[in-house]
């Protein structure tokens, strides 16, 4: 065999063994520009009651199937249990995904969590409740100040001055909790009477106990702002087992299929329906997008639609109130 082809040989052969070890080992050409990157969605509560978080995990699922992504939901067992929220952060840091996506349970407590994982170079974005610092790199959700203002908007228009109104709220120290009353109370003004605001912790048997309470001490009540879905549930079911059933003005956040019920019967005046397949898609596409280098806004508004009974049917508001089917 002549000198020259030998020397091919040789170099085949190294190039051959070479490239053997190249596929063999995890840091790879295809594993560096291809692998799946961590994302970790950090829900409010891992509980199914409310559809609201069932189709904003829908929303990231679906996401992450498009993107490639490897997607991780965990969250605490309850929507009140805010120190079993930061335990979980803390966990989550540990194990360093590439980005983490929070639904806080509180505005302020778990501002350090957020801050550990930025100064551990985790991107961090936050979806629907949001944190008091600048942590958040791309908050996601509902401007839920002006969706309040928008149902306390239409509860003006349906009442009297110095008519007196309740509104339940659910955990108080979340962001959509403090920025939807707000602007529950900003649309409606000096002109009504509101009565102290009634927290649920987000528990169906409490908006139920603490509705029939208010309906038996202010027969006088005229209104009542229900602020989320199980708060709505459980105030719904207390109207509806009363005298003031499709008497008193009742309006609320969310929808699930109970609520569509009371609104389609006309105890349900008016409910304020979030986008949250919106936000669990945008959450991951964004959180993708920021683990690779790209820029995101800070703030992406997924929107809210009021829905009554005498618009309910349109089609893009059918869409809005049953976006599983």
């Amino acid at each position: 065999m002549k000198p020259s082809k030998i020397i091919s040989l040789n170099i085949l052969i190294v190039f051959a063994v070479l490239l053997m070890y190249f596929f063999s080992t995890n840091m790879n050409f295809f594993s560096v520009f291809n692998r799946e990157y961590d994302v970790v969605l950090v829900m409010k509560t891992t509980e199914r009651i409310s559809e609201f978080w069932v189709i904003l995990e829908k929303g990231a699922i679906q996401a992450a199937e498009d993107l490639g992504v490897n997607i991780t939901i965990n969250g605490p067992d309850m929507e009140d249990n805010i120190q079993q929220q930061i335990n979980i952060m803390e966990e989550v840091i540990e194990s360093k995904p590439d980005a983490i996506i929070l639904a806080a349970t509180d505005f302020n407590r778990l501002v350090p969590a957020a801050a550990m994982a930025r100064e551990k170079k985790i991107d961090l974005l936050t979806v629907d409740s949001f944190i008091s610092s600048n942590d958040s790199q791309c908050e996601i959700g509902t401007v839920n100040i002006a969706a309040g203002a928008k149902l306390g908007g239409y509860m003006t228009g349906q009442l009297n001055a110095g008519d007196t109104v309740a509104i339940i709220s659910f955990v108080a120290d979340s962001s959509p909790a403090i920025e939807r009353e707000m602007g529950v109370r900003s649309a409606l003004g000096e002109q009504f009477k509101i009565l102290d605001t009634i927290y649920t912790n987000n528990n169906m048997n409490l908006g139920y106990s603490e509705t029939k309470r208010i309906l038996s001490e202010y027969p006088e009540l005229k209104a009542i702002a229900a602020l989320n879905e199980n708060s709505a549930v459980g105030t719904y079911r207390a109207i509806k087992d009363s005298e003031r059933a499709g008497d008193i003005l009742f309006v609320t956040f969310d929808s699930d299929l109970e609520l569509i019920q009371g609104l389609e019967d006309g105890i349900i005046k008016a409910t304020l329906v979030q986008k949250p397949y919106n936000m669990g898609y945008l959450a991951v596409q964004n959180a993708y997008y920021l683990i690779k280098g790209r820029s995101v806004p800070p703030s992406i508004d997924t929107g809210s639609e009021l829905i009554s009974r005498e618009n309910m049917y349109d089609i893009k508001n059918q869409k809005l109130l049953f976006p599983s089917k």
